[in-house]
This record gives structure tokens, C-alpha cells and sequence, in this order.
């Protein structure tokens, strides 16, 4: 069935996982969890993350600037999401639409973007495999990458393959 929000009232149990099937002929899957939102709306494509001012498992807020390089990812709203309503976030496998801040190439890793509320971005994930890390902040910090640019896309929308499942 189609992927939408589905409303202030749970219609599936919260916090249940689905395989979600996308496209025509080479079809492309993702892992998708039901989950209730914030009362902040978010549309499709953006950023999730843990919602920690709630006890729920399954609770999920906007990432905000603040989310910026953190590793509290928790996947991309499969459909805009109206303030404390129930909907979908794709949590692994094929992300169709990704909303990004800036313009990615292809295989380019994405991390939340610290200067755009909601979106992903790859700076500072071009040189994970080789960041300088440690104590001090002047040695530099990796960005936790959680997606993986499909193809070429400017600043906006695209498609994005999720690394592992964050649920």
C-alpha cells in the first residue's frame, strides 16, 4: 500500500517495522517503522532523530541544526508528517527521496546537516576514512554518516541507499 501519514490516531502498533516496496519493474526496498512524531510537522525527505523528550520507543522529532554530525539518527520520513501524528520513517535499504542542503555525487556518504534543519549533507563525510580524531577540537571530528548518495543530485531531493537499519 501507498506510504502517508496516517493521522493523530495509531492505526498499526507502534514502533512496528515494514518492508516497503517502491518503483516499477526493478523494484527497490526499505525497511520503514511506524512511528509518532513531535509536535514539530515534517515533510518528506527530512531528517529524523530520537525524540528524547518523550519515553516512547517509537517517538521521533525533525533533526535540528543542533543534530549536526550526532549520531542520533533515526531515519528519513517516508511521507510529510503533521505535528504529533503517526507515519512512516524509512529506517534502512532504498530512500527514494532525500531532502539535502547540498549537491552530492554519486556515492557521496551523508551525514544531518548542522546548518539546515531536516537535511542530510556530505560535508565533512568526504574524508571519514581518513579524519584526524581525537580529544581536542582543533585535531577535527568525523560526521557519523547513516546514507549513501545513489546518483548526482543538486541541492534538494534525490535518492539515497540507507546504511544499516536505525530503528
Amino acid at each position: 500500500s501507498q506510504i502517508t501519514t496516517t493521522g493523530t490516531g495509531a492505526v498499526y502498533e507502534p514502533g512496528t517495522v515494514f518492508v516497503h516496496r517502491s518503483g516499477t519493474g526493478r523494484a527497490q526496498f526499505a525497511l520503514v517503522e511506524y512511528v509518532l512524531l513531535d509536535n514539530n510537522g515534517v515533510s518528506q525527505g527530512e531528517a529524523l532523530v530520537t525524540n528524547f523528550g518523550t519515553t516512547v520507543h517509537h517517538g521521533v522529532a525533525k533533526a535540528g541544526t543542533s543534530d549536526g554530525r550526532a549520531a542520533q539518527f533515526r531515519g528519513i520520513a517516508a511521507a510529510t508528517i503533521a505535528s504529533n501524528a503517526y507515519g512512516f520513517s524509512i529506517i534502512g535499504g532504498y530512500c527514494e527521496k532525500c531532502d539535502m542542503s547540498q549537491t552530492t555525487a554519486s556515492g557521496h556518504l551523508l551525514a544531518i546537516s548542522g546548518s539546515t534543519a531536516g537535511k542530510m549533507t556530505p560535508l565533512g563525510c568526504g574524508t571519514l576514512w581518513n579524519a584526524t580524531l581525537g580529544l581536542s577540537s582543533t585535531l577535527g571530528t568525523a560526521a557519523f554518516a547513516f546514507a549513501m548518495s545513489r546518483t548526482a543530485n543538486a541541492t534538494g531531493i534525490g535518492s539515497v541507499s540507507i546504511l544499516g537499519v536505525w530503528a
